[in-house]
């Protein structure tokens, strides 16, 4: 996340709903590049919640005021005036926090990152110890998609030393990141 920043808009009701919206928007001009419905199940606070796709060169020339209010407007672009109203927005910039981000990370890359990072272990660690997150999987790093293949394939390992016997996962290297995640049936 080290280069990204997150737009967070709450409202009392969900506007979009009432429009027939998903909620799920996708902007190739604007600060917003994607946005989702983030209502909890539960069904308040009603929130829309996605990614700034000004890169952190570009979100450091904005105050987190002047940013926000960029978002609000292209907001109101794509879903109307209701978008103006939110009881309370919040900005998260990743590129700023020191712990996070390198300089390097400021200038979004312009691909998606490799991934398949592999992390070696040794005594007393060796079989002892993986590392089941997203930028291990070796297709859809950094995707929701590449840290389910990582819980499926541990659960796969798992599931073999208990000695429980299961269909062997697909192989979902031709597949789209979509299909990927949405073929959890071999379990």
């Amino acid at each position: 996340m080290a280069g990204h920043a997150k737009f967070l808009a709450v409202y009392d009701a969900p506007f979009w709903r009432e429009q027939g919206l998903s909620g799920d928007l996708l902007s190739a001009r604007g600060p917003l590049a994607e946005m989702h419905d983030a209502t909890p199940n539960s069904g308040s606070p009603y929130a829309l919640l996605g990614f700034i796709g000004l890169n952190g060169e570009a979100r450091k020339k904005l105050s987190h005021e002047e940013l926000s209010d960029r978002c609000l407007e292209h907001l109101c672009e794509m879903m109307g005036p209701p978008a103006a109203n939110p009881t309370s927005t919040h900005l998260f910039d990743w590129s700023e926090e020191e712990f996070t981000a390198a300089p390097a990370d400021v200038a979004n890359a312009n691909h998606h990152p490799e991934y398949g990072v592999v992390v070696p272990t040794s005594d007393p660690w060796n079989d002892k110890m993986q590392f089941i997150v997203t930028e291990t999987a070796a297709e859809n790093g950094g995707l929701i998609e590449g840290a389910i293949s990582q819980g499926l394939c541990f659960a796969e390992f798992v599931l073999k030393q208990l000695g429980i016997e299961i269909k062997p996962i697909p192989n979902l290297s031709p597949c789209t990141p979509h299909q990927a995640s949405m073929s959890w049936d071999w379990i």
